[in-house]
């Protein structure tokens, strides 16, 4: 939630000398980065403080202005819009809040629906953003959460720019924590903006929510959750890791109080799970207001805990909080694996001009079954009896179900064999595929429009490109619409070694991006440096300990957070995915020992130039950022050999 206020000098634009005099134009308030601009074009940017507040003197700028605050909430990116549709009078303090339902009337009042088209071009734009304009998109906007407003207490009359806004867990931060506002990547022509209401009771209601006509409002909500875990757990955890030295913490009050004796989350126990707070890496870590996803019940909330570390990177958590007598507290899921389902965006080029497929856009969704943690250690570590194995089912998938099974590489997690519902029945790993990909892609298109991509999609009749982590059919945009926000996913796991099968559901938290909004996703750009080491030639990387990565951030880019590497060296795909800052743009990635079986990268991979047929398949970079709502936004690219 952010907060600003505008404080002008001029009278208008032709003020000319007086600007001088006059009062000294300002905007301020709570956000991350904070970038005006006025109709002319001309644009002023702000760095916030510590508490989020920022001040902007936009002296000498004429309206209307355009308000684009981007920065991380936790560990994904954020952007959101605002605008002041009037020239205020000379000093002048005029209120410009910037949150999810300004960034919705932003969408209403720009021609394409898009926020961010308004603050890139405002010359076209500025036309639109007019005193009349946004007060019929906010009578709209408040028709549509009439209901709301009275359940919560505020005015049916709120002014959602102008109007004070109070983090304190009533009223309208009450309202902004039970809503998920989205706003496709270029408007309206690909889904617009939706609206998802969480209920305390563990609903979620989704609707289309167009401003340019009257709405339906949203319903009530059934039960009104506790939103007090926020404050509550954010300052446990940052008096937590004010504790020094790190040993201290394994029994300082201010950790232990905080986790419940028999927590248990995605098959770890509280002295595993929260190991990592021994390390003298997080000495002073500053806890963020953790993120409510949603509330499973009324005293049970699925909740995202967020750490920033003193060298600039974010440790982030998701677990289950409960409501006690003595407060909130961390449980866990009380599941005993480790699985998650989430979108993903991805841009890959391709180096390698020669190949069949060229680079591409792909839409789809990461289904993450980590092999060796919790109750996944028992049933993957039988080296007798490879059938066991991971069926997921859901919105956008194969009916019979996507099959996840150990890979006869050295993978983490389980990867994806199937796509018909159908495992490997060999008992051995031998009868396996030796990929280390759990991204199941719905849909594609090559990155200059052309259908030149879509025989990866074509699984009915024989095609040397179509693999299994590529949809048999690729869905199209109707398709991916049809797939919404909090939709649950259910996966089952069959263990060979008994009889029974444990099923248990996963939610996604945002929906994948249809074909229409991936060339609307801004990416980060990857390095010729790095390019070049991964093309055959007299710079292509020759073997080593570490792979050098390096890459350009682009503004309004979900910032790098994790850096992945794949190479393969006689047959072994060695692969790692370092944490870095999200200010960083280069990073050395070493091979982890769990990835291979000896320590050094540098017998482990092979240059590209090298054609051997132990060695002739792809070597691949990618650097993966990651929105609010946990959409994985992946740059990558690749030379394959094949």
């Amino acid at each position: 939630m952010i907060g600003a206020t505008l404080i002008t000098a001029g009278c208008s634009s032709n003020n000319n000398s007086s600007t001088n005099n006059a009062p000294a134009t300002t905007l301020s308030g709570v956000a991350a980065t904070v970038t005006v601009t006025d109709s002319k074009g001309a644009s002023k940017t702000a760095t916030t403080g510590a508490s989020g507040s920022y001040t902007l003197d936009v002296t000498g700028m004429t309206a209307p202005f355009v308000i684009v605050a981007s920065g991380m909430v936790g560990d994904g990116a954020e952007t959101l819009v605002s605008m002041v549709a009037t020239q205020p009078t000379a000093g002048q303090a005029v209120v410009a809040n910037v949150t999810p339902l300004t960034n919705a009337l932003a969408a209403a009042l720009d021609s394409t629906g898009d926020p961010l088209h308004m603050a890139a071009n405002i010359s076209t734009e500025a036309a639109n953003i007019t005193a009349s304009n946004l007060a019929t998109a906010t009578t709209n906007l408040q028709t549509a959460l009439g209901p709301l407003l009275a359940q919560l207490n505020i005015s049916s009359s709120m002014n959602f720019i102008t109007g004070t806004l109070t983090a304190n867990g009533t009223g309208v931060d009450k309202l902004l924590d039970s809503l998920q506002i989205t706003v496709a990547p270029g408007g309206t022509a690909n889904g617009g903006t939706t609206v998802a209401l969480k209920d305390g009771n563990g609903t979620v209601t989704t609707q289309s929510l167009s401003l340019a006509t009257t709405p339906a409002p949203l319903p009530t909500l059934n039960t009104v959750a506790d939103y007090s875990v926020i404050n509550s757990a954010q300052a446990a955890l940052t008096s937590c890791f004010a504790v020094t030295p790190a040993s201290n913490r394994a029994t300082a009050p201010q950790c232990t109080s905080l986790v419940a004796g028999g927590y248990l989350n995605d098959g770890k126990s509280g002295s595993v799970e929260f190991a990592f707070a021994s390390s003298a890496t997080f000495d002073n870590a500053i806890a963020e207001p953790p993120q409510v996803i949603y509330f499973i019940d009324a005293t049970h909330a699925l909740v995202k805990l967020v750490l920033d570390l003193t060298d600039g990177s974010h440790y982030a958590l998701t677990t289950v909080a409960a409501n006690t007598i003595n407060g909130w507290v961390l449980l866990g899921n009380q599941e005993n694996y480790f699985t998650f389902v989430n979108g993903v965006a991805e841009k890959r080029e391709e180096l390698n001009t020669g190949t069949a497929l060229p680079g591409a856009y792909t839409s789809g969704l990461n289904l993450y079954f980590d092999k060796s943690i919790g109750g996944a250690a028992s049933v993957f570590a039988n080296s007798a009896n490879k059938n066991s194995y991971v069926k997921v089912t859901g919105p956008g998938l194969p009916v019979a179900g996507i099959i996840l099974q150990e890979s006869s590489g050295t993978c983490a997690y389980l990867t994806i064999q199937s796509e018909n519902g159908t495992p490997a029945a060999t008992g051995t790993l031998a009868g396996h595929k030796n990929t280390c990909v759990s991204f199941f892609r719905l849909t594609g298109i090559a990155l200059d429009g052309s259908t030149a991509f879509d025989s990866v999609f074509d699984g009915t009749t024989p095609s040397p490109n179509h693999n299994q982590n590529f949809r048999n059919g690729k869905l199209i945009d109707t398709d991916i619409l049809a797939i919404h926000p909090f939709d649950a996913y259910t996966v089952t796991v069959h263990d060979a070694n008994i009889p029974s099968d444990t099923t248990f559901t996963r939610r996604l938290r945002s929906r994948p991006l249809t074909l229409a909004e991936l060339p609307n996703v801004h990416w980060n750009v990857i390095s010729n440096a790095t390019k070049a080491s991964l093309t055959p030639g007299p710079t292509a990387f020759t073997g080593g300990a570490s792979f050098p990565v390096s890459w350009t951030p682009q503004p309004l880019t979900a910032p790098v957070t994790t850096v992945n590497v794949q190479v393969r060296s006689a047959g072994v795909l060695v692969a790692n995915n370092p944490r870095v800052s999200p200010a960083a743009s280069s990073a050395s990635v070493t091979a982890s020992a769990s990835f291979g079986s000896v320590a050094s990268m540098g017998t482990m991979m092979c240059a590209p130039a090298n054609t051997t047929s132990s060695c002739k398949d792809f070597s691949w970079v990618g650097l993966n950022g990651r929105n609010r709502l946990d959409l994985q936004i992946f740059t990558s690219t690749t030379y394959s050999a094949y």
